[in-house]
């Protein structure tokens, strides 16, 4: 039998792939194994998305189309793309993936964080773009209950 090798993937095509891998091969992530290295990978993704991200979310359009300087991991309503401006399923992503980068997914979604976000935050986008600030974001979440010590914040 060959030896495995190990191939580099662009993040991009890494979170399309594994969204795939997720819809395509649930039994594969049945397996607790195999759960738990994808729940690896992710966790660094987002710790390393935390070392890399501004101060700011920034949201704009562009006549190249929309932008944004927060990466799309987490594919659970558009896999279309990230939007803002209205109550739908790109703006959801977009909340997801906003709240994710400062406390992680599965606090994001739990009890629906991320859909109260998007419609105070997200929805309310003028549809040309606009800025959310860490400190908003960080009031927010306190305001919500989250604890954010200061381990996350020194993270974030």
């Amino acid at each position: 039998m060959g030896q495995a090798r190990t191939i580099n993937i662009p993040d991009h095509q890494l979170n399309s792939l594994a969204q795939h891998l997720i819809n395509v091969v649930p039994e594969y992530f049945k397996n607790p194994v195999n759960n738990s290295r994808f729940r690896e990978w992710e966790n660094k993704k987002i710790s390393e998305g935390r070392k890399k991200r501004e101060v700011k979310q920034v949201y704009r359009r562009t006549e190249h189309g929309s932008e944004v300087n927060i990466p799309h991991r987490f594919v659970k309503h558009s896999p279309a793309g990230l939007e803002w401006g209205y109550g739908g399923s790109g703006p959801a992503d977009l909340a997801l993936n906003a709240l994710a980068m400062y406390i992680g997914r599965e606090k994001a979604e739990e009890n629906g964080l991320y859909q109260e976000f998007k419609r105070e935050f997200i929805a309310t986008m003028p549809a040309e773009g606009g800025v959310i600030k860490r400190e908003q974001v960080f009031a927010w979440l306190k305001e919500k209950g989250c604890d954010l010590n200061e381990a996350t914040l020194a993270e974030a």
